[in-house]
């Protein structure tokens, strides 16, 4: 059950963001696109375009936290949207730490002002993004907690320096046993979307 304010409606209507740029296309060869539709197609989080250089920022208030990565945003065009917190993986609900993870994520960003860096949008229609927090990185932070993996699937998407910080976060982590890493050996939650789905 998400957590969520009262008589918020999702609409349809278009969304509004600040600022504007994209990435330069660039010319792929064959192969390399081949491989690339294959991974996403076999991927858990389908991301529909790459980093812009100037990524868009959308401002409002968080309304609800589905799980450890996922929120709904009221814009401050009263729009609902859905964000997916990018390149960090929360357990899921039915695995241990996922309620965990949920309130960790509750107590960063529910009902706060925050600002969303936009990196894409995946094949369920959530924009993945970072969020942040008077200037608190909260992917990063759900990471330290030890309430998130540091995806690598998609993390050749991330800046280099902002890469390396949530490597050596998800590091610092499983060392000092915070979090999931009470336990020595966690299941991933993408092994456990890919097991329940072959059940």
């Amino acid at each position: 059950r998400d957590i969520g304010v009262t008589g918020v409606q999702t609409c349809a209507l278009p969304i509004y963001l600040r600022g504007s740029g994209s990435q330069p296309a660039t010319e792929t060869s064959q192969p390399e696109k081949r491989n690339r539709n294959d991974a996403r197609k076999n991927s858990d989080l389908d991301s529909s375009s790459e980093i812009p250089q100037n990524p868009r920022i959308i401002s409002g208030r968080i309304v609800g936290v589905s799980d450890g990565d996922t929120v709904s945003l009221l814009t401050e065009q009263r729009e609902n949207l859905r964000i997916r917190l990018a390149t960090i993986d929360s357990p899921e609900k039915a695995q241990d730490f996922g309620a965990r993870a949920k309130d960790s994520l509750s107590d960063l960003v529910f009902n706060k002002n925050v600002e969303v860096e936009v990196r894409s949008k995946d094949r369920y229609g959530r924009l993945v993004g970072v969020i942040r927090v008077g200037g608190t990185d909260v992917n990063l932070e759900q990471i330290k907690r030890g309430m998130a993996w540091h995806y690598t699937q998609y993390s050749k998407e991330q800046p280099p320096a902002e890469k390396r910080v949530y490597a050596d976060a998800e590091v610092a982590a499983r060392r000092a046993r915070v979090g999931r890493w009470v336990d020595p050996s966690p299941v991933p939650p993408w092994d456990f979307r890919r097991e329940k789905r072959q059940k």
